[in-house]
C-alpha cells in the first residue's frame, strides 16, 4: 500500500518550482537576467542590512504618505517603490509560492534573485544634477519599464538613446519646478517617448498627474479603460528617479 504522507518541504532558499508558470513573469525574468549583467547591487545585501523599518498597513491606510516622508530622511535607505514586483519575480507570491494566498511561508522563492534585485534598487534619491549617474538612471528606467510592460521590445541601448535626447533638451542643471527633483522634466520626456513608440503604454497609468500628461501629450485624450498589454507592476507605476 502506498503511503500518503505529505512530501517534505523544499529546503529554505531553493526554488519550489523549476520556473514561474506565468509566461509574462518568465519573460520579465529572462529580460531582467540580461539587465542584471550590468547593474551593480549592494554586495551581500541580506547580511549588510542590520536595522530594518517595516511599514505594515491595510490598503488605503496612508502608507504612501508615510513612505514619502521617510524617503526624505538621509540616514535611511529605501526602495524606489513597492516590493511586490520583486517578490513576484522571485517566486514569493501566489501561485508561485506554493501557498493558497500571498502569505510568505518560508524561503521558498529564488533567494539569490531577491537579494540581487533588492540590492540593486536600494538607495537614496539624488537631487544634485551634477552628481547623477546617468548610466545607472537608464538601467533603472529600463528595469521599471520591463516590469511594467514585459513584452515591450525595449533594450538598454534604446533607453540610453532616448535619455540622451531627453537630456539634450534640458538646461544645465535641469529644471527646478519646486519639487526638489531636477530630473522630473527628463522623466516626463522619457514617458512621452515611450508612449509615442509603444501605443499600449498608457501614460495615464503612470504616477504622474493627468495635467502633466495632458501637457506633454495633448493628443492622448483622457486615458480611460484597462491596460492594453501584459503588466506586472502595481498601478500606478512610479516614475524612476536618480539614485
Amino acid at each position: 500500500m502506498r503511503s500518503h504522507q505529505p512530501e517534505p518541504p523544499e529546503p529554505a532558499g531553493t526554488d519550489a518550482e523549476t520556473g514561474p508558470p506565468d509566461p509574462v513573469v518568465a519573460t520579465a525574468r529572462r529580460r531582467l537576467d540580461e539587465l542584471r549583467t550590468v547593474r551593480t547591487p549592494v554586495e551581500d545585501f541580506r547580511t549588510a542590512v542590520t536595522d530594518l523599518v517595516v511599514i505594515a498597513s491595510p490598503f488605503r491606510g496612508g502608507t504612501t504618505l508615510l513612505t514619502e516622508i521617510l524617503r526624505g530622511a538621509e540616514d535611511l535607505l529605501h526602495f524606489q517603490a513597492e516590493m511586490q514586483p520583486i517578490l513576484r519575480l522571485a517566486g514569493w507570491t501566489h501561485p508561485e509560492n506554493g501557498a493558497d494566498s500571498e502569505r510568505l511561508s518560508g524561503l521558498t522563492g529564488d533567494v539569490a534573485l531577491l537579494e540581487n534585485e533588492l540590492g540593486s534598487d536600494v538607495g537614496n534619491p539624488v537631487s544634485d544634477w551634477d552628481a547623477i549617474d546617468w548610466s545607472r538612471f537608464a538601467q533603472d528606467v529600463l528595469w521599471r519599464w520591463v516590469v511594467q510592460w514585459p513584452t515591450a521590445p525595449l533594450s538598454l541601448a534604446e533607453v540610453e538613446s532616448m535619455l540622451a535626447k531627453a537630456l539634450a533638451d534640458q538646461p544645465p542643471g535641469g529644471l527646478d519646478d519646486g519639487s526638489g527633483d531636477p530630473t522630473r522634466a527628463v522623466g516626463l520626456t522619457l514617458l512621452k517617448m515611450l508612449t509615442t513608440r509603444y501605443a499600449y503604454a498608457n501614460p495615464y497609468y503612470a504616477d504622474v498627474s493627468a495635467a502633466e500628461i495632458n501637457g506633454i501629450l495633448p493628443e492622448a485624450g483622457g486615458g480611460g479603460g484597462p491596460p492594453r498589454a501584459p503588466r506586472r507592476e502595481i498601478a500606478p507605476p512610479p516614475r524612476p528617479q536618480p539614485r
